[in-house]
């Protein structure tokens, strides 16, 4: 039985623990995917008039026709590369005004939305910019993520926590390993016995964190779900042997086997509620809310920084004297910013309570479990929980291994027999005129997305981060979110993230955009985490090939991929976690196919491909 591991690293990443499990069961009807949609949809709701932010909070609102639209891939741990190659986009293009994506991509799309609506990137004194400088501003702006993410990664606690690449672990954190798995059996009592409390918390907490950080390159207790959190504190010493082990599956994050459905009820190690609040922070700085240093960062856009950074990651840029002085600069004020407003008071107008689609006309897909699957849902829960509070006693030395795997054993036999067709539906959230423009322009097909889209109105940035980029292996499964419009939509049940829809051109064409970037990597089916839960979710092989095979030109990944007027191939998916620089630069780099090579505009975005990559072009352009 394999393991698969996709790391999330969410840009503060990057990386929701809603520990509550119920909900009620949903209404809908349902028919077969050979006769159209799987699940009658609800467009009356959609009259309402669209929720947009105030003109008092943003200085950008989407053309009712974009432009240029950018479909986002989710990239997981990689989501610092899609900051980048959208600052590509933007630079060597134009701006991007409306955006569609899922999973961890949702992170980018709010992030993108805040700088559009800073007044300081259209501004230029008491006059609008031109284009270029509208766009360079823009670029640099998003070119800037880089420098939270190091601040993290220079993080002095984060540095004690993290070995280094190819070095041992600690002996601290092997006896802390070792505690895990044997507990206090007498015969392993010695190695302990002149132990405080203290000190095995230590040895414990060093292995968390360790893991912790390599998964979302955050530390600290802040982030972590309470749920585990009361565990470690409170009683980690008294910790019977199966609540340990699931307290370490629960560490490996998105690495699970895929024959084992627990992993969808075992409680994730992340409070994405606390990890997204952080992000929201981020968000109202890139948008110039709360206490914002804004003569500071109009000289930083008004200097050398802007004019300086063009062609350029940000690599690359603060190679030079002056990159390495705006790093400084920004890196002040950003971290100033944060500092005080940390642990004050929320800020008001924090943009985690905007609406989706309040400013950048944008979809986020999110898979959602109803109809009978919802009972499922709960029985198997129950099941998983009965396992969980039976307690188990400690294997005796060199007796781990066996007993661990007749543990694991025991929560694969946990009953979940899923129907794909019948109990999964595809929920959309964005904007009510967006969203019923998608359903009526999107037309049914052999297309699979076609068939299981349902919209779901319209939720503050909070909530949405909340549901698509939070997926098994991160956190259980958890109630969608009880509100008008999704009882308007008719649909309840359990969230699922974002993973099913990971090439969204077909919404934003039907969203209305004239052109498309897809953003997304060479090879892209070598996904084993979505792999994995397609045999979770009892996705059929021949269903499987309809959605993601690379070789079948009739997959709904093929079809997507015809529907981009330009692809921007990356090649995100080589590059370790830490390799930040070497990973931003070939993405802001990446080269771009070009569907219709008379397009004056796309033909900006050199360099172009001239030869076939894999997931970057079409099958039938491999001849």
């Amino acid at each position: 039985m394999k393991s698969f591991r996709f790391p999330l690293f969410f840009l503060l990443v990057l990386s929701v623990i809603l520990v509550s499990v119920g909900a009620c069961q949903t209404f809908l009807g349902t028919r077969h995917l050979s006769g159209g949609r799987a699940f009658p949809i609800r467009l009356d709701f959609l009259n309402q008039t669209d929720q947009l932010v105030p003109k008092s909070e943003t200085s950008f609102y989407s053309p009712e026709k974009p432009k240029l639209c950018a479909a986002l891939r989710g990239n997981g741990d990689k989501v610092l590369a899609q900051f980048s190659a959208l600052a590509g986009l933007v630079e060597r293009v134009g701006v991007v005004d409306g955006i569609a994506g899922a999973s961890s991509s949702t992170v980018s799309m709010f992030l993108y939305e805040s700088i559009l609506m800073n007044p300081l990137i259209w501004n230029c004194g008491s006059t609008p910019c031109d284009d270029a400088t509208v766009r360079s501003r823009l670029a640099f702006s998003l070119k800037m993520g880089d420098v939270v993410v190091k601040g993290f990664l220079n993080n002095p606690l984060v540095k004690s926590l993290l070995d280094k690449d190819g070095q041992e672990p600690s002996a601290e954190a092997k006896q802390g390993e070792e505690f895990l798995k044997y507990g206090f059996h007498p015969k392993t009592r010695g190695l302990f016995k002149r132990l405080k409390r203290r000190i095995i918390h230590r040895f414990a907490w060093r292995v968390i964190s360790k893991k912790f950080y390599q998964f979302t390159a955050m530390a600290g207790a802040d982030f972590l779900n309470k749920e585990v959190l009361g565990e470690i504190e409170d009683n980690l010493i008294q910790l019977p042997a199966q609540k340990r082990w699931e307290l370490m599956r629960s560490i490996e994050g998105l690495e699970f086997n895929n024959t084992d459905v627990s992993v969808l009820f075992r409680e994730g190690l992340l409070n994405f509620s606390h990890l997204f609040n952080r992000v929201g922070l981020v968000a109202d700085f890139m948008a110039g809310r709360g206490n914002y240093p804004k003569a500071q960062m109009a000289k930083v856009l008004e200097g050398q920084c802007v004019a300086q950074s063009i062609g350029k990651s940000w690599s690359e840029f603060v190679s030079t004297p002056i990159g390495k002085n705006c790093e400084k600069t920004v890196g002040n004020l950003m971290q100033n910013y944060l500092n005080r407003h940390r642990n004050s008071a929320p800020i008001a107008n924090t943009r985690l309570k905007d609406p989706i689609g309040g400013a950048l006309k944008a979809v986020v897909p999110v898979s959602v479990i109803v109809n009978g699957g919802v009972e499922k849902v709960q029985r198997a829960f129950r099941e998983y929980q009965l396992l969980y509070e039976t307690n188990l006693p400690d294997p005796a030395p060199g007796r781990f291994e066996a007993a661990f795997k007749a543990w694991t054993d025991r929560t694969a036999q946990i009953k979940f027999d899923l129907d794909f067709d019948r109990e999964v539906l595809y929920g959309y959230w964005g904007r009510y005129s967006d969203l019923k423009k998608i359903a009526t322009q999107w037309p049914v097909t052999d297309e699979i997305k076609s068939q299981k889209f349902t919209p779901l109105g319209t939720l503050s940035w909070k909530d949405v981060l909340l549901g698509s980029p939070v997926e098994p292996g991160l956190s259980k499964l958890t109630p969608l979110k009880d509100t008008a419009d999704h009882r308007a939509a008719g649909v309840s049940g359990y969230m699922a993230g974002g993973w099913v829809e990971l090439h969204p051109t077909q919404v934003t064409r039907a969203m209305g955009c004239e052109r498309i970037v897809y953003i997304t990597r060479e090879w892209p089916e070598d996904n084993e985490y979505a792999e994995g839960l397609v045999k979770l979710f009892k996705i059929s092989e021949e269903k499987r090939k309809a959605m993601y095979d690379i070789n079948n030109p009739s997959s709904s990944f093929n079809q997507s991929l015809r529907e981009a007027d330009g692809i921007w191939c990356s090649d995100w998916g080589k590059y370790k976690l830490f390799d930040l620089d070497a990973m931003t630069q070939q993405a802001f780099h990446s080269p771009v196919y070009i569907r219709n090579g008379e397009d004056s505009v796309l033909n900006r975005a050199a360099p172009l491909l001239q030869s076939y990559k894999p997931g970057c072009m079409p099958i039938e352009r491999r001849s």
